[in-house]
């Protein structure tokens, strides 16, 4: 249909007011192909997975001019929510329509999750006002045998093992993950370090960033944007620059997560990207824990990355001929 829905073009992360109310804002952004305006009906309504009613449904007008952009703005107030989290992760289902008439132009459906966290730099982390150790693990994409071909059942799968293990956390190391990967991490609650490879605030590279958080902030996991990982200036005034567009950039299309960055150097140059990031990430610097935290002790920090460990699971001897290591993690010998 010439109006429809933009890509990524709805905006619906759940809101929690200091009273302890719950709203979801719900913001989307039209276009028009055609050559004519027109007036469209949105509607937003919000269910259970089991497709029970959760609110009230809500409808906006719009006059959509052949190609101007246009937005319809909802809000769908929700009493006493079931709340997502790691041991319980309860998704509702947001639904999104576009009308002319009784006529169905276009539609999305987008499950969210209710939850609500703040890092705090004397006392950690905090999920749905209690304090919770984030426990987890760095991954990359690739997976034996498969390489990055990943199938859906598999991403699952690595989901579910994680949680086994006791993880309650992955960190994206070091792209844009799929999708699929973060529909498992949702449906099965692990927090998500949603990572960004690139660390340039050129438009090109701006374009990549934005284009993840737009895609991305709906989902009830994700609890972090991370805009680089060991990146060669982070120690510099360049660098604070850099990331201060960045996480500015972040920021404008996401108000409610942290900005970190994952920094192996340089955080204690006068200017550096510590000073840019609502939360510091520490790569392999486990000795500049606390002299950091005395110098800075109101800034959250967290470990991005501090092991990098070879093993095969269940395996307790090193036979390198079929690639088994051991997991000891003695180094193989």
């Amino acid at each position: 249909e010439p109006v429809h829905i933009v890509t990524d073009g709805v905006h619906c992360d759940p809101r929690r007011a200091e009273d302890g109310s719950w709203t979801v804002p719900v913001k989307v952004e039209l276009g028009n192909v055609g050559t004519d305006a027109r007036q469209v009906t949105v509607e937003a309504r919000l269910t259970g997975l089991d497709g029970k009613i959760a609110s009230a449904p809500a409808s906006a007008a719009a006059t959509v001019g052949p190609l101007v952009p246009a937005t319809a703005r909802l809000a769908l107030p929700v009493a006493a929510p079931r709340l997502w989290s790691p041991d319980d992760p309860a998704l509702y289902a947001l639904h999104v329509t576009v009308r002319d008439g009784d006529r169905l132009l276009d539609e999305r459906r987008i499950n969210i999750g209710f939850r609500w966290f703040r890092f705090d730099g004397r006392t950690g982390f905090h999920l749905n006002g209690e304090p919770l150790k984030i426990k987890g693990t760095c991954n990359h994409q690739d997976h034996a045998g498969v390489g990055t071909a990943i199938p859906d059942a598999l991403w699952d799968w690595r989901v579910r093992r994680l949680k086994a293990l006791g993880s309650n956390a992955i960190r994206m190391s070091h792209n844009a993950p799929p999708v699929e990967l973060l529909d498992a991490c949702d449906r099965h609650g692990l927090l998500v370090m949603n990572e960004n490879r690139q660390f340039n605030p050129s438009p090109d590279y701006m374009e990549q960033l934005t284009w993840l958080v737009r895609r991305d902030r709906n989902r009830a996991s994700v609890f972090m944007w991370s805009v680089f990982n060991e990146e060669p200036m982070q120690g510099s005034s360049q660098g604070y620059e850099m990331v201060r567009r960045m996480a500015a950039a972040v920021k404008a299309l996401d108000d409610s997560r942290p900005v970190t960055a994952a920094m192996n150097d340089g955080m204690f140059t006068p200017l550096n990207v510590s000073h840019a990031v609502d939360v510091v990430g520490f790569n392999y610097q486990i000795p500049q824990y606390d002299k950091y935290h005395a110098a800075f002790p109101d800034k959250p920090l967290t470990s991005s990355e501090d092991t990098s460990a070879f093993s095969t699971r269940r395996e307790w001897a090193t036979d390198k001929s079929p690639n088994i290591m051991t997991s000891y993690d003695d180094g193989g010998a």
